[in-house]
């Protein structure tokens, strides 16, 4: 039994939809003293590269819109703790403007979902 070319278009179209690439910036170098605002993540997957003491700090992307889920993913290849802030006004978890801290060797997806919101896990 074959498939006709319309099911074999609709098949490779959901294949190379779901493997469509995502944008990356890597070799990132954590904010010393955690400070919200700063080092803000702008990509899909960002790879921290460099968390010199506990408590340096990323801070996730500040562009969401109610209505319009969004997601990033932290890799923490520093050798600490790393503290992920949302931006000013949002919340990630630990209420409005709190940080949340990730270990080292780890990986993270935080996901908006709604306009000031994210769910970190």
């Amino acid at each position: 039994m074959g498939f006709d070319k319309f099911t074999v278009r609709s098949i490779w179209g959901a294949l190379a939809s779901s493997l469509m690439p995502l944008s990356l910036e890597a070799g990132i170098t954590a904010e010393p003293a955690g400070i919200q605002g700063d080092v803000p993540l702008t990509k899909a997957v960002n790879e921290v590269s460099t968390v010199a003491t506990s408590g340096d700090s990323v801070t996730l992307f500040s562009g969401i819109i109610a209505g319009v889920a969004f997601s990033q993913v932290i890799i923490n290849n520093g050798a600490n703790p790393l503290g992920i802030f949302p931006a000013l006004g949002h919340n990630c978890g630990a209420g409005a403007n709190n940080k949340i801290t990730v270990g080292p060797s780890s990986i993270t997806r935080a996901t908006s979902y709604d306009g000031t919101n994210w769910k970190v896990g």
